[in-house]
């Protein structure tokens, strides 16, 4: 009985050691599959969402650079779009052996600059096949941005600084900015140009975890900025500009050489009939002008001499004079049986020294 008691102990013994190596045979072998296959999937797909989220981000960023020049909204996303599709193509030719093709749903570009909330945006919607790992049909929604808001400007230790945040996709602080991510605008009169400046010393810029940055005005190459009203671009590393304002408005009153006085005209005109008009140099406004004028029967004779016959009539002098518009006088008359001679002028102000 002992012995066979042994034995049963014994037989249970390699059993449990033949199922437990079992079980760990099994899911060893899950697990080497899942390795080898899974992965090499999961991998190509996460790789190739990167590199689209990559190209967006540099899509974004080239169409700022070409905005910034050019100013046309149209061209620079119809140049976005081809060094978007460009990229496509880099990214099919990482990977060969995966067969990638990419497929552009929609592309949406967006800037809004020089207002104290400023920011440069970009989505992309794409379906793309990964034929050579048997994947198709397989769709990737990303966005882009970079978000610049203008707090405010404090005065701490005798030192004035500019506060601004810096946010990218959405709420994601940037806290890897330097001096040369900065750039301030300043205006240069003696040859009426813009310039980009940047702090000199890495010490001017203090950055929070927030994304906050606390820039020194009275660094040497932005001390004779105006630290309350100022305008700065911010690129980050994808080359994502930002146009962002102390303020959200400007008012100014511009002069360029306004003229002031007054301009005069004058002239002879001989009269022939009830109506005519007499072309004149033009006027700016005909608010700003009127007409004075004397008539005569003949050159050297006051109105209303007597005709041949020694009779003077009054209805061959009954003229009026103004100005129609601002390149003729209008002369009107009562009757035209005589002709008449009209000695006129034209008096204009050139500001505002008077109004008709």
């Amino acid at each position: 009985m002992n012995c066979k008691g042994q034995f049963s102990m014994i037989a249970a013994l390699l059993v449990a050691v033949v199922l437990i190596s079992t079980v760990i045979i099994t899911y060893s072998t899950i697990r080497n599959v899942r390795i080898k296959v899974q992965p090499q999937v999961l991998n190509a797909i996460d790789e190739t969402n990167l590199a689209l989220k990559q190209i967006l981000g540099f899509t974004v960023g080239y169409y700022g650079s070409v905005l910034q020049v050019t100013g046309n909204v149209t061209y620079a996303k119809s140049a976005a779009i081809k060094y978007l599709e460009s990229g496509f193509q880099h990214i099919k030719n990482i990977h060969p052996e995966w067969g990638t093709s990419i497929n552009l749903n929609e592309i949406r570009l967006h800037a809004v600059w020089f207002t104290s909330s400023s920011y440069s945006l970009g989505s992309l919607t794409v379906s793309y096949n990964l034929t050579g790992l048997g994947f198709y049909n397989l769709n990737y929604n990303v966005s882009c941005g970079l978000n610049v808001e203008v707090e405010r400007t404090v005065f701490l230790n005798q030192t004035y600084w500019a506060v601004l945040r810096v946010l990218k996709d959405g709420e994601e602080p940037v806290i890897n900015l330097g001096t040369s991510n900065f750039k301030f605008y300043n205006y240069r009169y003696g040859n009426l140009t813009w310039e980009k400046i940047s702090p000199n010393e890495t010490s001017s810029i203090k950055v929070y975890s927030n994304g906050t940055y606390y820039i020194n005005m009275s660094d040497p190459a932005l001390s004779t900025l105006d630290p309350y009203f100022y305008i700065v671009e911010i690129t980050d590393s994808r080359g994502i500009k930002v146009m962002a304002t102390s303020t959200s408005h400007y008012t100014y009153t511009l002069e360029w050489n306004i003229p002031r006085g007054y301009r005069v005209q004058q002239g002879r005109t001989l009269i022939t009939d009830t109506q005519q008009d007499i072309p004149i140099s033009p006027v700016s406004n005909i608010s700003r002008a009127f007409v004075m004028f004397n008539h005569y029967y003949s050159i050297g004779q006051l109105d209303q001499t007597p005709d041949n016959d020694g009779i003077t009539y009054p209805n061959w002098g009954s003229v009026s004079a103004y100005l129609v518009n601002n390149t003729h006088i209008r002369v009107n008359r009562y009757s035209a049986t005589s002709n008449i001679y009209i000695d006129w002028q034209v008096i204009e102000c050139l500001d505002e020294e008077f109004k008709v």
